[in-house]
């Protein structure tokens, strides 16, 4: 039978550079919700996941929420959500958003760095996600992860029925990301 996590997710801040700014990662908490529905709103034009949505996923001992924010000013700049599927040894990426003024600079990367560190602390084989078949600039940073295509979903999104792709990676060594480099370890 397999491992089955039953421990609540934990996850220590962390101070990252990204550009030329210092960058807190840290776990997500109900008092920052808020901030992650407005960066939604700022990414979308809307809220795909209101308030109450973040609310049960946060309370959910298997799931993770990060937060990126500026160390200076505490400012939300990005956030990131997984889910953990002790049974298919999967962790899956709820949710990931980044401040359209802080993207392209390596904070999407920095989340996905540290969401398949934890993966594989958590004994995750593969990790998957949806994006939408229009999202082209998110599909080509998934891939330069190590994502692949492995599935259309026709009328995915309830919002305008628009199909996602299936993305799934297959995790590597604890000690290596999307591209073989070293990363440190420390969750």
């Amino acid at each position: 039978m397999p491992y089955v996590g039953t421990e609540t997710m934990r996850f220590a801040p962390r101070t990252v550079l990204i550009g030329h700014s210092m960058i807190i990662i840290r776990q997500a908490t109900a008092g920052l919700i808020p901030s992650m529905v407005a960066i939604e709103k700022a990414i979308y034009g809307f809220v795909p996941w209101d308030n109450n949505a973040f609310e049960v996923e946060l309370r959910h001992k298997r799931r993770l929420y990060l937060v990126a924010q500026d160390k200076e000013n505490g400012q939300v700049l990005g956030f990131a959500g997984l889910s953990i599927n002790d049974y298919e040894a999967d962790s899956h990426v709820t949710n990931i958003g980044v401040l359209p003024s802080f993207q392209r600079q390596g904070l999407g990367s920095k989340l996905f760095d540290i969401l398949m560190m934890v993966s594989r602390k958590c004994g995750m084989k593969t990790m998957s996600l949806e994006v939408r078949r229009s999202n082209i600039e998110a599909q080509s940073l998934y891939e330069r992860l190590g994502f692949m295509k492995t599935r259309l979903r026709r009328h995915y999104y309830v919002d305008n029925g628009e199909d996602a792709y299936e993305m799934s990676l297959v995790l590597r060594g604890e000690q290596e990301n999307h591209d073989g480099r070293q990363i440190n370890s420390g969750i």
